[in-house]
């Protein structure tokens, strides 16, 4: 079976580099098989109460422990968390933590592209 790729632009050494990027399978998406989760879970940490975020980058289900900061696992990218009362910051990407989900409202949300 043919793997699914796609073209992913990047800069190194001050070029432009394409490289293909495999696509992740439904399996590789699925929050609940998150390493993170698996563990917030297995801690104790019930369902209802484990948030995730939708990345802003590429919009996959992360875990989020209500930290400062969201790093997605798909993209790897890292996010600064801003309350409603927060003044953003100037210096590096950021959300907003308006609108999040729990792991159990996962169940019933159908799949972030």
């Amino acid at each position: 079976m043919k793997e699914k790729t796609q073209r992913q632009n990047s800069r190194a050494n001050g070029g432009s580099v394409q490289r293909l990027v495999r696509a992740k399978t439904k399996a590789e998406t699925d929050i609940w098989k998150d390493p993170r989760v698996k563990a917030a879970l297995k801690s104790g940490r019930p369902a209802d109460d484990s948030v995730v975020l939708s990345c802003p980058k590429c919009g996959l289900w992360g875990y989020y422990d209500q930290g400062s900061h969201f790093t997605c696992l798909h993209c790897d990218e890292n996010w600064y968390c801003c309350s409603e009362d927060e003044a953003p910051p100037t210096d590096r990407q950021y959300l907003w933590l308006d609108g999040f989900a729990t792991l159990a409202d996962t169940v019933s949300v159908e799949d972030v592209p």
